[in-house]
C-alpha cells in the first residue's frame, strides 16, 4: 500500500496537491498496522529495531527480518500496479541541471542523507518508551507518518522522493524492465545506500543523547 500511494504520489505532487496529500495518507497506513507490527513498511526501520537498545515491548528480532521481503514484495508489487493501472511504470531519477548534462549529486545524496535521518529519528523517539512523546499508539502513528510523508516531499525535487531502499529498488527494477534505459540504475545506490547512512546517525543521537538524556529527566521528576 505504501508503494502504490507513494508511486502515485511522485506522480501528482506538483499537479493535483499530493505534496499535501501524501502525508495523510501514510498516517492512515502507519495506523492501519502500527499497533500489530509497528508499522516498519521500510528495510531502514526494521533493521533500526533491530539494532536499538530500548525495543518497543514484544518486539522479536527474528520475526522483522521477515518484514523485510514483505517490504520489498509490497513495494515491488505497488509500483507494478501503478504501472498496470496507467501504462506508465515511471522513473525514479534525480535532478539534472538546467541546461547542463549533468545531475545534482551531492545534492541528492546530502538531501536523501538528511531526510532519511530525519525521519529515523523521529521513528526512534516516538516509538521508544523513554523518548515518546504520548504513550498512545494513534498519535505516535500520527507524527511518524506526517513526518515521512512530509519528508519525501521535501527531498523529490532533487531526489525524486524514496527514503525507502525498498521503494528505491521497486521502482528502479520496472523501469528497467519496460525500457532498459541508462538511468533506471544509474542511481539504485543513493535510493538502497544512503538511507542506511541516515539511519546510523540517528541511532547514535538516539542511543548516546535522546534515551539516556530522557531517562536522567525522569528519574529527576521523580526525585
Amino acid at each position: 500500500m505504501l508503494g502504490l500511494s507513494q508511486d502515485i504520489f511522485r506522480r501528482t505532487g506538483k499537479f493535483y496537491g499530493g505534496y499535501f496529500i501524501f502525508p495523510w495518507f501514510v498516517v492512515g497506513i502507519m495506523a492501519t498496522c502500527y499497533r500489530l507490527t509497528g508499522a516498519h513498511l521500510n528495510p531502514v526501520i526494521t533493521v533500526a529495531n533491530i539494532i536499538r537498545r530500548d525495543k518497543p515491548a514484544g518486539f522479536s528480532s527474528l520475526l522483522a527480518l521477515l518484514y523485510i521481503p514483505a517490504q520489498y514484495a509490497g513495494c515491488w508489487g505497488g509500483v507494478a500496479l501503478t504501472w498496470w493501472f496507467t501504462r506508465d511504470p515511471g522513473q525514479l531519477t534525480i535532478q539534472r541541471k538546467t541546461g547542463q548534462d549533468n545531475f545534482w549529486y551531492s545534492e541528492a545524496v546530502g538531501m536523501e542523507f538528511a531526510a532519511s535521518f530525519m525521519f529515523v529519528l523521529v521513528y526512534l523517539s516516538q516509538s521508544g518508551r523513554f523518548t515518546w512523546t504520548a504513550p498512545e499508539t494513534g498519535l505516535q502513528a500520527l507524527i511518524i507518518g506526517a513526518s515521512y510523508g512530509s519528508l519525501v516531499a521535501w527531498s523529490s525535487r532533487r531526489t525524486g522522493g524514496s527514503l525507502n531502499p525498498a521503494y528505491g529498488f521497486g521502482q528502479n527494477f520496472w523501469d528497467q524492465m519496460d525500457e532498459g534505459a541508462k538511468e533506471s540504475f544509474q542511481f539504485i545506490w543513493i535510493y538502497t545506500a544512503i538511507p542506511f547512512l541516515g539511519m546510523v546517525l540517528a541511532l547514535a543521537i538516539h542511543m548516546l543523547v535522546h534515551v539516556p538524556g530522557n531517562q536522567h529527566a525522569k528519574e529527576k521528576a521523580v526525585e
